[in-house]
């Protein structure tokens, strides 16, 4: 698979995973086969969450959760 055959699965899959929600913000990158996750989301289970929907998917060889969690009322909330 090629590295924008990779993003736009991870991308799909973290919309239609039930665990995402949708207030999530979340960009994905991939180089490589290496993802790497960035923006934010509500709590570390969604963090997790996304770095193992992401890691589960072929072509995938790793990936960088740089993730963020969202304060309430800061910036991301």
């Amino acid at each position: 698979m090629t590295d924008e055959e990779i993003r736009t699965s991870v991308s799909e899959f973290l919309r239609r995973d039930p665990r995402i929600p949708p207030q999530a913000q979340i960009q994905v990158e991939v180089h490589g086969g290496v993802v790497t996750l960035t923006g934010s989301v509500p709590d570390k289970w969604v963090k997790h969450a996304a770095g193992e929907v992401a890691l589960g998917l072929p072509g995938v060889v790793d990936v960088q959760n740089s993730l963020q969690i969202a304060r309430p009322g800061g910036p991301g909330a």
